[in-house]
């Protein structure tokens, strides 16, 4: 860590660091990694040591819960919370991709997360519903934007493909996201965000991904979205799944003043999603309302509707 000439910090290795809160978030824009994703959330102190980060001043409760049994506190000291380590990511090499495409905004909420050894390998234009479809018959365009940037002409599937096989073969992680809606329950076989980490696990690649729930299609506040992202992670990377399997994480909307959610880990819904068509003579339009969906209690549906992170695990 640096001062930058700000006095905004003093820190050594085992050191604590006091940063003003009207300070946090200009310190958080000149310093990378997951670090700064905790300060800029309103973590105001944080008391780093060589495999755990511990803070306090933020929002989040310091808890978590698997459906149909009691919490599970973190470990925590009065006020601090002590964070898994963020060093994890910063051991590996990590392929973000997506299918809102590249210049997506959740993917560049997601890069702030892990952008100290990430590789993004992504689609060149939007291919959300896309599912697992991979391209075998035709050429796949691969524009190299930076060193550590790839657009990609095919699916999310493909990206991974190419990315693990080829652009990064030391990726030893997959995360794709954050997808502008939620993929829940059934989703997961229309997903192009969800293909992408199977086609992950497929290969033999620990992979999560990571979906924002639109309530009635309600704008994304990306800032929150990034902070409730890093919050997941900072758990889920100390626990990847075994091979054959990858997690799937679904953000609630929440309206100002809502709480903080929990981790929930549950089961994904098997309930269809809305079908319902408008007719116009000839044409056929889908008319189905996401959020009007059956939500059996305790599935990853009802989680996420009632304002917690929904964790699934699915295996191939």
């Amino acid at each position: 860590m640096r001062d930058a000439g700000h006095n905004v910090l003093t820190v050594n290795k085992a050191g604590l660091m006091t940063i003003p809160d009207s300070q946090v978030l200009d310190y958080a824009k000149r310093e990378g990694g997951l670090l700064s994703i905790y300060l800029a959330v309103g973590y105001s102190e944080v008391w780093e040591y060589p495999d755990f980060l511990y803070v306090r001043g933020g929002a989040y409760r310091s808890s978590l819960k698997v459906s149909g049994s009691k919490s599970a506190p973190m470990v925590h000291n009065q006020s601090w919370v002590k964070c898994h380590p963020c060093r994890g990511i910063r051991e590996m090499t990590v392929i973000l991709t997506n299918d809102d495409g590249i210049d997506a905004p959740g993917l560049r909420a997601l890069l702030k997360c892990v952008s100290e050894r990430a590789v993004i390998v992504a689609p060149v234009a939007e291919l959300s519903g896309c599912s697992h479809q991979v391209t075998t018959r035709e050429a796949i365009r691969v524009e190299w934007r930076t060193a550590d940037e790839y657009a990609v002409s095919g699916t999310p599937a493909d990206c991974v493909r190419l990315g693990v096989k080829h652009l990064c073969p030391e990726a030893k992680l997959v995360i794709a996201g954050i997808n502008s809606g939620g993929n829940l329950g059934v989703d997961a076989y229309i997903s192009g965000t969800i293909a992408a980490v199977r086609e992950a696990a497929f290969l033999g690649v620990p992979g999560i991904a990571i979906s924002q729930y639109r309530k009635g299609g309600r704008p994304v506040d990306w800032e929150l979205t990034l902070a409730r992202t890093a919050y997941v992670l900072s758990e889920l990377l100390g626990n990847l799944p075994r091979r054959g399997s990858f997690w799937n994480v679904n953000l609630p909307y929440l309206e100002p003043g809502d709480p903080e959610p929990d981790i929930i880990f549950c089961e994904p819904s098997t309930e269809p999603l809305p079908v319902k068509f408008r007719v116009e003579g000839d044409n056929f339009y889908y008319d189905g309302r996401y959020e009007m969906r059956d939500r059996a209690p305790g599935s990853d549906v009802d989680v996420c509707f009632s304002g917690n992170i929904a964790v699934t695990k699915i295996s191939l």
